[in-house]
């Protein structure tokens, strides 16, 4: 379901978070900000209550799957992401990049593994930002990024097989 949490320090930083998602208001009929409304409903709770215990070992999981790509994955086509030091990612998604993408995509559908493009169009080219008056060319990185990009599985439960297979068909992709 639909669901998420900010955390932080920072005390400023919560309350316009607070804000935002109480339709910008930071107290009752007050808005300072353009928000929207944000609230669990009932059952989106309870399903947050019940994952909520098991987060970092969830987490920790994906880490653990995050790091055999990074050290399997040894094909000079593929882009693998980089984690600066003092890093430590939860990896929602394992988005690698690859110049020929629909190729890639293809091959891996093909030998049976599930992949991904998000965020297939960049921001600036998104039609609610098509009023900012940005243009094709104008964030060059950005689009690369969004043409080049194609996730792998990367999930809770994921067998020792499977990653392995995973890394094996990237690896055989030529």
């Amino acid at each position: 379901g639909d669901a998420g949490a900010v955390v932080s320090n920072d005390e400023a930083l919560l309350e316009k978070v607070r804000a935002l998602g109480n339709y910008g208001s930071d107290y009752k009929y007050h808005h300072i900000y353009k928000g929207n409304n944000s609230r669990l409903d009932e059952l989106q709770a309870a399903f947050l209550a019940a994952k909520l215990p098991h987060l970092e070992r969830m987490n920790a999981e994906r880490r653990r799957i995050a790091g055999m790509y990074l050290q399997g994955i040894r094909n000079p086509e593929i882009i693998l992401p980089y984690v600066m030091e003092d890093v430590v990612p939860v990896w929602h998604i394992f988005g690698i990049r690859c110049d020929r993408r629909a190729e890639l995509e293809k091959f891996l559908n093909d030998a049976g593994i599930g992949t991904n493009k998000h965020y297939p169009i960049p921001m600036h080219l998104q039609p609610c930002y098509q009023g900012l008056g940005f243009r094709q060319g104008d964030f060059p990185i950005a689009e690369e990024i969004s043409a080049t990009q194609l996730s792998l599985p990367m999930y809770y439960g994921m067998t020792e097989e499977q990653i392995q297979y995973v890394i094996g068909k990237v690896n055989e992709f030529r």
